[in-house]
């Protein structure tokens, strides 16, 4: 549950270290290196991107939206995996993001609670905050599964 308070800060340091690579920071978190994606000049592999960042902040927000609203309203969960798309397109000689596609994956313990999951989801989906932040279409397509004798079954 939200406190009554109106406002929340989070703040995060990024210190360059050398060629596109930098470390970002946050007081009582372990540091994240982050660099230039391989696609472009001086890039490297096997490395945290500002664009995987992107994918990630968006899909965990709504994960841990869906998840907090899902508890509030006593919704059993007993998975939930996400795959999260970024596109970045050349417009006008910028390389903007201009697509984010959200797949998250719920296992519910019985279908009988997929109407309430969905209806959650979409509660989900207008209230999470860093996805609201942004100003292009992002686009959530859940799956829903549930558990039955013989094994998970998917809608």
């Amino acid at each position: 549950m939200l406190s009554s308070r109106k406002e929340y800060f989070y703040e995060v340091d990024l210190k360059w270290n050398s060629v596109r690579t930098g470390t970002l920071s946050s007081l009582g978190l372990p540091e994240i290196e982050v660099v230039t994606p391989p696609e472009f000049t001086k890039g490297q592999k096997d490395k945290w991107t500002p664009e995987h960042m992107l994918a990630g902040a968006v899909s965990s927000c709504l994960m841990t939206n869906f998840l907090a609203i899902a508890e509030g309203y006593q919704l059993s969960i007993i998975a939930y995996r996400s795959h999260c798309f970024v596109k970045l397109e050349k417009k006008e000689g910028k390389l903007n993001a201009t697509e984010i596609l959200i797949r998250p994956t719920i296992t519910l313990i019985s279908d009988q609670e997929l109407p309430k999951a969905i209806k959650l989801m979409e509660k989900a989906d207008l209230t999470c905050p860093i996805k609201n932040a942004l100003r292009l279409a992002v686009e959530v397509h859940p799956q829903f599964e549930f558990m039955h004798s013989e094994g998970r079954v998917k809608m």
